[in-house]
């Protein structure tokens, strides 16, 4: 095989499969994907393309883009009929490389969400994988009526690459009418709470002294300043390194408070027994079947106390425990962390301290026994 024809060919296969594999990870979260794509389009830089429709549309284009990035993946590893697709491949590419690159350069967006939670990347570091990216896709495209299919019909690679665009939309309805196949989230089940509170780290950080002498001058870092100091240098200023960026806890901002402001976290935590989060991020928009079921649930002689979270005031809570027969406190919570939590208003989790042990969608919640069979 020429050299070029086998870089070709390996470049379809290493693009093909990073779509595919990119493109699951967020097809299984299509929630997480449209909270990504929103963040994008209430920026400032971006509000000139980014109108009402395109923001209440969100989910909708996750599910499409989610599709059509595993279709294309499907079609690469087969390389079906790269005369077409080699166009609207390049094109995704140089528009993703710009996105990531303003994001970066102008420190807009933190994270790309380019594969979703399952591998958090900066948009620095999702900018130099488009880069790479865009070598390959280049490639694929200025050779594009070389290409030779993989050994098969010309249907049965059609077939195979529709396949693709198909299971990604199943696995996108899926999640969305019960919860993700995969979590990737901090509040995955097993997880701890409070280990994911936890595991930040501060930034190092080495500071460096411009120390002046008469007309020298010297850079020496702090741990030398004491012996300067005293041999008649004195400081003319300083400057910081990072030497190693800050990490962020996996979970931020959970706090579990009551209407006087008081933080309950810590002590509900603390609980060594089984209980329930009813997770309601916006109590008054929560499925009202969904909220019958778990009032039914906590009164269904399980013995585990249910404690309710949302992001939703006072006035809200009350309206909807009248309305529905719920009659356990409700503590809020950040709304974003409730929608981490678990992509389903309501959801119900199980936890035993700070242990998560299993999240039901408002479709799925689980009848007592079931529970106890859980449990014992």
């Amino acid at each position: 095989m020429k050299p070029m024809r086998f870089l070709t060919n390996i470049s379809c296969l290493l693009v093909g499969v990073l779509f595919v594999f990119s493109g699951f990870v967020k097809a299984v979260d299509p929630s997480g994907f449209a909270y990504k794509l929103t963040e994008y389009f209430l920026l400032d830089e971006f509000r000139f393309f980014a109108t009402d429709l395109l923001i209440d549309t969100s989910l909708v284009q996750s599910v499409l883009i989610c599709g059509f990035e595993i279709f294309l993946g499907f079609g690469l590893i087969v390389r079906h009929n790269m005369k077409l697709w080699s166009k609207p491949l390049v094109l995704m590419i140089i528009f993703f490389t710009f996105l990531t690159g303003y994001s970066w350069g102008f420190d807009v967006v933190k994270e790309c969400g380019c594969f979703g939670n399952a591998i958090p990347l900066t948009a620095g570091q999702s900018f130099i994988k488009d880069l790479i990216l865009l070598v390959f896709t280049g490639l694929i495209y200025f050779r594009r009526k070389s290409i030779i299919p993989v050994i098969g019909s010309s249907n049965m690679l059609r077939n195979f690459t529709y396949l693709g665009g198909v299971l990604s939309l199943a696995i996108s309805i899926y999640g969305l009418i019960h919860l993700p196949l995969v979590d990737f989230r901090a509040f995955k089940e097993g997880a701890h709470i409070n280990d994911g509170i936890n595991d930040g780290e501060p930034a190092v950080i080495e500071y460096f002294y411009l120390m002046t002498k008469g007309t020298e001058e010297k850079l020496i870092a702090a741990a030398e300043y004491g012996d300067y100091s005293s041999n008649g240098w004195s400081m003319k200023s300083y400057e910081e390194k990072i030497i190693k960026a800050e990490k962020k806890p996996s979970i931020e901002d959970f706090n579990i408070m009551d209407e006087d402001g008081n933080d309950f976290t810590a002590a509900i935590l603390a609980n060594n027994n089984y209980y329930f989060f009813l997770i309601c991020k916006h109590i008054e928009d929560a499925e009202t079947d969904g909220l019958v079921k778990a009032a039914e649930l906590a009164f269904g002689h399980t013995g585990i106390a249910t404690i309710g979270l949302t992001a939703s005031g006072t006035t809200e809570i009350e309206a909807v425990k009248i309305a529905t027969g719920l009659e356990f406190n409700f503590y809020t919570c950040d709304e974003k962390v409730l929608a981490t939590f678990i992509r389903s208003n309501p959801g119900l989790v199980l936890l035993k301290g700070d242990q998560v042990i299993k999240k039901w969608h408002y479709n799925d919640i689980p009848t007592a026994e079931e529970i106890k069979a859980i449990i014992e």
